[in-house]
């Protein structure tokens, strides 16, 4: 798992496959998706496969979103866009 940058409270890294469950809290939540386009997910699998995509946007292009991890719990409180 790769570490892209740190700060006294969270780390940013490559999201993995044990994300799903944080992923799925973070998108199936409307308020998220506010200026998101407005399209929660409904399953945890629909979470599952957005971390594959991302994934193997990693390997194509070098490059995709990553979460933002609290280092206390490190429970994911964010997605960004790289």
């Amino acid at each position: 798992m790769e570490i892209f940058a740190s700060t006294p409270r969270l780390i940013l890294r490559e999201l993995i496959p044990a994300d799903a469950a944080g992923m799925f809290e973070l998108d199936s939540d409307k308020a998220v998706h506010l200026y998101l386009g407005n399209k929660p997910v409904s399953t945890i699998e629909e979470s599952r496969e957005a971390i594959q995509f991302i994934r193997q946007q990693y390997l194509e292009n070098g490059i995709g979103r990553w979460a933002g991890v609290e280092k206390g719990n490190l429970a994911i409180v964010a997605w960004l866009s790289a």
